[in-house]
């Protein structure tokens, strides 16, 4: 949502919100009961039983198509192939993937305009700043979106959920503005779910939270691992349980102490999802605690010193999405560090397995009033940051956060101003604030790049727990 719109929605009374969220969920609401989405779902479940030539064959019918349209139709895909003396005719099927170059994020952000398809009326425009903090804008087709709703209804469908059950979601959203809020959560009662703010989480509101949910007897959140995990915290602090029939995760890495406590805590099973904003590719966790690729969105290829590696060795993930008309997505380096399992899962669906996605581990903000920030929450002001290449959070101490910017050539006193104003928005002026113009971000071991860096010199979760 517009940024202006959640100011303006942030003033109003607390019916009028409501009425908003679902205005606003309308569109949701409308795609779920659209032919295109039971079609998309429908072939889904179908694929869940192919063997690997029904999958070729769909990919490489897919795979031509689009570079085909590309070159015909998208000005930076004509100059790319024709400077490297490509003959498109040639591309088709998943061997000759290889012979097309991998396109970078730089890449689709200097050549924003020139990779935009004209024949694409009402695409919905995107923005990402990931995990390694580098932001970017893109297209994304209204076909394509259909689809990643569909995958998003399956994968709650495999963690057993029943359609139009009520969940409680912790993500991204802004329902309220002020965290002592007397309602704290907004209700869609056209999607039916609770809509929680995840920068609320203190100490404070914990007994709230888990107030409101028992009130309204909810038995499926989403969620980031991290905030479920912060939840989760609070109800080893107590020594008590809230029983979930399943928790949906997505957006960071799920690390294996926090499935732990989150499964004890909940008492309940974690089904995960992989994605990004660019819906290039996707993966569904199963009740196996494996990933399987989604197939149909996109072509999934593992990379490492420029050569695609065998099964069961890792890599990096370069995608290409069979979906995006609005801006084509071929051989775009996602760089994810995961490989294709090369086994067969007991769950009993014939889609691949890949390994889980690997990043580095992402540290909470803590601020003096124990508030508590996830690194998923902190990338949403660098969103709409577009002369920005990358950044990194640093919190030094308590009080004091340094964010380190990798600028581009438009970057300005104007943006240094706009980007301290979100920053204090969001973790509401407890901070001391540095913002420094650093010419590279540095790379971790496991080859990627951190968001958040905690320098507190504890486990800082549990600190903020001991301030009770």
């Amino acid at each position: 949502m517009n940024e202006h719109l959640i100011r303006y929605y942030h003033h109003m009374p607390h019916g009028i919100q409501t009425l908003g969220i679902n205005l606003f969920e309308l569109n949701a609401w409308a795609v779920h009961r659209s032919k295109q989405f039971f079609d998309f779902f429908a072939l889904l479940q179908e694929t869940e039983r192919w063997d690997n030539h029904l999958f070729e064959a769909y990919q490489n019918k897919h795979l031509q198509t689009i570079v085909n349209f590309a070159y015909r139709h998208v000005p930076f895909y004509r100059k790319l192939y024709d400077d490297h003396g490509i003959d498109i005719d040639r591309i088709r099927n998943l061997d000759d993937l290889e012979k097309l170059p991998i396109i970078t994020k730089a890449d689709i952000s200097s050549n924003y305009t020139r990779l935009i398809s004209p024949n694409e009326k009402h695409p919905l425009v995107m923005h990402t700043s990931g995990t390694t903090g580098t932001p970017l804008q893109f297209l994304v087709s209204r076909d394509l979106d259909v689809l990643n709703y569909a995958i998003a209804y399956r994968r709650n469908l495999w963690g057993g959920y029943i359609r139009n059950s009520l969940i409680a979601r912790f993500v991204g959203d802004k329902p309220v503005k002020d965290c002592n809020d007397r309602y704290l959560f907004r209700r869609s009662y056209i999607m039916n779910r609770l809509i929680f703010p995840s920068y609320c989480l203190s100490i404070d509101n914990f007994p709230k939270i888990f107030e409101l949910l028992r009130k309204h007897r909810v038995k499926y959140i989403q969620s980031y691992p991290s905030t479920a995990y912060i939840l989760a915290k609070y109800l080893e602090f107590e020594d008590t349980f809230y029983d979930l029939n399943a928790l949906f995760y997505s957006s960071e890495p799920m690390y294996d102490h926090q499935r732990g406590l989150i499964e004890k805590r909940f008492r309940t099973k974690l089904f995960g999802f992989y994605g990004q904003a660019e819906r290039a590719i996707s993966a569904t966790e199963c009740a196996e605690n494996r990933y399987h690729l989604t197939m149909i969105d996109g072509i999934t290829e593992i990379v490492q010193n420029g050569e695609v590696v065998r099964d069961g060795e890792k890599g990096f993930t370069v995608t290409t999405s069979l979906h995006n008309y609005a801006m084509p997505f071929i051989r775009y380096a996602l760089n994810d560090f995961t490989g294709y399992a090369g086994d067969s899962c007991d769950c009993g669906r014939t889609l691949p397995t890949i390994f889980k996605v690997d990043t580095s581990l992402e540290d909470f903000i803590i601020s003096p009033k124990g508030m508590i920030y996830s690194p998923s929450l902190l990338t949403f002001p660098m969103k709409n940051m577009r002369n920005v290449t990358e950044s990194q959070i640093i919190q030094e101490d308590i009080d004091r956060i340094s964010i380190n910017i990798v600028k581009q050539e438009g970057f300005s006193n104007t943006d240094c101003l706009h980007l301290k104003d979100a920053f204090d928005t969001m973790l509401g002026n407890e901070f001391e604030l540095n913002i420094n113009i650093v010419s590279t971000i540095p790379r971790t071991g496991a080859f990627k790049k951190r968001f958040v860096i905690n320098r507190l010199g504890r486990d800082y979760i549990e600190r903020a727990f001991e301030r009770t």
